[in-house]
């Protein structure tokens, strides 16, 4: 089971933008659709989890775990 002590959602229109802040927020998780900004992000976040609905793109990373929804990871049953 996942227990989120701190969610918080942030809408940027840039990919620039969106890296920014998530460095600056240091947080040890990042959901992102963009392969592009999870890349950028690599070295600054911990764990991160790339939604991709049509599975393109490959996410690489011992700490990127990839999924074709947000509904789908967590109801995954190998979540614990």
């Amino acid at each position: 089971m996942i227990f989120l002590d701190h969610l918080m959602v942030l809408f940027c229109s840039t990919e620039n933008g969106i890296s920014s802040f998530v460095r600056q927020l240091e947080p040890d998780w990042h959901l992102e659709t963009n392969l592009d900004v999870l890349f950028q992000l690599t070295k600054f976040v911990r764990y991160q989890l790339y939604i991709s609905a049509i599975g393109s793109g490959s996410a690489s990373g011992s700490d990127t775990i990839t999924s074709t929804s947000i509904e789908s990871y967590f109801s995954d049953d190998s979540v614990a």
